[in-house]
């Protein structure tokens, strides 16, 4: 069902395109029938939705100003919010394809790609001097932070649109840095990943993956192109890991050309757009480009860097393979010492006592013998010295490791997280005291693990979640390891039982019969024992309330609402997705109680009926304010139908009534 807001209309009931911020539906104006590109951007609950919300509104405002300008970006109609602080802005529909298109269909000839690049320069040129002024803000420069195939459009003339100014940056004169973690991580700068700083280099970078995309139909890292694999690519960007190389048709000057754009350094890469057009007009033309005499060889070696790379945990896992604590034998019962540089080695041992003399006094007076007792505490300091001599080199190298696994451990991810923990206990196995792990290791473990486990939950908020049940399990992983270091944090285990109850809620196979029931019931249960570790945590009741909606059969509406009430208690704010749910329990439980009057007859049947009419109504008044949601509108409209469904087989139970 088509939705409107503030004189425009949608014309289809899904978007057209989707991205981390929002999406975008094909429209048209009301007033003249103009087609335009409306994009809806969701305030969520997630913890920077507001700034999110005002980056879109700002980067619209920038993206105007612009197009009024130089062209080269959709023109912006009208922006503004919905009631419920949703934001929306009508924009310039652009037809052609993205470059992201032609890419999937293989590499493209270089004369071509060097002439999509130095057509991105031209825009860059245009934005990076771009003065302008946005409510009262004087700017002198504009980035826009994120370059990608994707929001870039090659027209026949040559020239290039470019899309999506939600994270683009206005930058003054006395402000050369700011920081922006949003972005696609593939197309960011080592720098950036690093730190956030966003400047004119961040388009450089950018502008360097798409033409190396763009020669060799793939990214840079192809083997981390999988989402999941998100920690990786950005840590093979932050240590500069060697790239695959161009293919062998990419004629070497431009392959410099590459190869400067993506120089570890951004003191080595270009220092303006205008530098950049030049060397690629040098390679259309066949003239040598500058940066061939600085690169003329493949993007695929490694350039030292200032500061040592960042290490990840298979690196640790080999250096603690080669970390060893210095063996000390045993001290065995005739103990072997040195009898100097040259000299044999002769068993230690007690001397025998020495042949008593006589006297005219006595029939025996003995010599007295070395005392026991002094033998004895030579023996125990040597035992103690080589101790202390083990325990001191054992936590020497037990730290030193330690101090490598502390440098690695925001470098673990999902993924690695099997590896992480055997390096851990390999580590754990190096000292006596354990002083390495407890005073560099633990803390800081312990606070990544739970924000790998609390990411996830924290991610399940928003209205419109991007989880699957691996990430659910890389949670889960991370939150059993922090258990085993720290087994009293209720917090924790809290976490911990929401993510195994939504992984049983994942996996259970949807269905009436008893085992499918008895599962939900059980993940119910251990959302229910999440609340009781963790009192003032929401997050279990958002869990019930979707099993009560989508599990249970029939559908609980009504613990669904009292679960979205104790979360609203402690201090969620229910959005379109409780909406969505409830509206959901309405509609299924209808469904239900429609098709069990079909086998019903007399009050029973007119009983049943009366409830679902009831449900299919709720259905309605709960989709109504989200229509734009999901498939709210179209819910809408199938309980509409329902509802007339519902009155014919009413007045049909009524006539039968009446007859008898």
């Amino acid at each position: 069902m088509p939705w409107q807001v503030a004189g425009y209309e949608t014309d289809a009931d899904k978007p057209f395109d989707q991205g981390s911020f929002g999406t975008v539906w094909h429209g048209r104006r009301l007033t003249d029938g103009a087609r335009v590109a409306l994009k809806l951007v969701l305030k969520d609950h997630s913890a920077d939705a507001s700034e999110r919300i005002e980056a879109e509104r700002r980067g619209a405002m920038l993206q105007r100003s612009f197009h009024q300008a130089h062209g080269m970006v959709p023109a912006v109609f009208d922006l503004g919010y919905f009631p419920d602080g949703d934001l929306f802005i009508a924009m310039e529909l652009i037809d052609g394809g993205a470059l992201a298109e032609a890419i999937g269909a293989g590499p493209l000839d270089p004369h071509v790609a060097a002439r999509h690049a130095a057509a991105i320069c031209v825009f860059l040129e245009k934005a990076h001097s771009f003065s302008t002024t946005i409510e009262h803000d004087h700017y002198d420069r504009l980035v826009h932070a994120d370059l990608k195939p994707g929001h870039i459009f090659a027209r026949p003339s040559g020239e290039v649109i470019v899309l999506d100014f939600g994270i683009a940056k206005a930058l003054d004169k006395a402000t050369p840095l700011t920081t922006n973690n949003w972005g696609t991580s593939a197309y960011m700068s080592p720098e950036r990943l690093l730190d956030g700083r966003v400047d004119e280099q961040v388009d450089f970078w950018s502008l360097g993956i798409i033409l190396y995309e763009l020669l060799a139909g793939h990214r840079p890292y192809r083997a981390l192109h999988a989402p999941s694999l998100k920690s990786q690519l950005e840590r093979a960007i932050r240590g500069n890991a060697p790239r695959e190389p161009l293919p062998a048709s990419v004629p070497p000057a431009l392959g410099a050309v590459v190869s400067k754009l993506l120089a570890y350094q951004p003191e080595h890469r270009y220092s303006s757009a205008t530098a950049i057009r030049a060397d690629l007009q040098s390679c259309l033309d066949g003239a040598t480009p500058s940066a061939f005499a600085e690169y003329d060889t493949p993007a695929t070696s490694r350039v030292d860097q200032a500061t040592t790379p960042m290490r990840g945990v298979r690196d640790l896992a080999s250096d603690m393979a080669t970390t060893s604590v210095p063996a000390t034998d045993p001290l065995p019962a005739a103990h072997a010492l040195s009898a100097g540089p040259g000299e044999p080695t002769l068993p230690f041992q007690v001397p025998p006592l020495p042949t008593p003399l006589p006297t005219p006094n006595s029939a025996a007076l003995r010599q007295p013998a070395r005392p026991a007792r002094s033998r004895r505490r030579r023996l125990a300091r040597v035992i103690a010295l080589l101790f202390a001599v083990y325990l001191g080199m054992s936590e020497m190298a037990g730290c030193v490791a330690a101090e490598r696994f502390r440098q690695a451990i925001d470098g673990i991810d999902g993924p690695g997280l099997d590896t992480a923990e055997s390096s851990y206990r390999r580590l754990a196995s190096t000292g006596v005291l354990h002083l390495g792990m407890h005073m560099r290791v633990d803390r800081p473990l312990l606070a990544h693990l739970r924000a790998l486990g609390t990411r996830v939950i924290e991610d399940y908020r928003q209205d419109q979640p991007s989880l699957s049940l691996a990430d659910w399990k890389h949670a889960q992983y991370a939150l059993r390891w922090a258990q085993r270091i720290d087994p009293s944090d209720d917090e924790t285990r809290a976490t911990l039982r929401s993510t195994e109850a939504h992984i049983l809620r994942i996996t259970t196979r949807p269905g009436r019969s008893a085992t499918t029931q008895a599962a939900y019931r059980r993940a119910i249960d251990r959302f229910r024992e999440a609340a009781r570790l963790d009192p003032d945590s929401f997050d279990p009741y958002l869990g019930i309330s979707r099993i009560a909606v989508y599990g249970l059969a029939p559908a609980d509406v009504d613990l669904a609402s009292e679960a979205i009430m104790a979360a609203e208690t402690r201090g969620y704010t229910p959005g379109r997705r409780e909406r969505a749910q409830l509206g959901d329990g309405y509609l299924r439980r209808g469904d239900l109680l429609r098709r069990e009057a079909r086998t019903l007859s007399g009050q029973e049947r007119t009983r049943a009926l009366v409830k679902a009419r009831a449900d299919f109504q709720g259905c309605i008044d709960t989709f109504e304010p989200i229509v734009g949601f999901g498939l709210a509108a179209k819910n809408i409209e199938t309980c509409k139908v329902q509802i007339v469904r519902v009155d014919e087989d009413l007045a049909e139970a009524i006539e039968k009534a009446v007859s008898w």
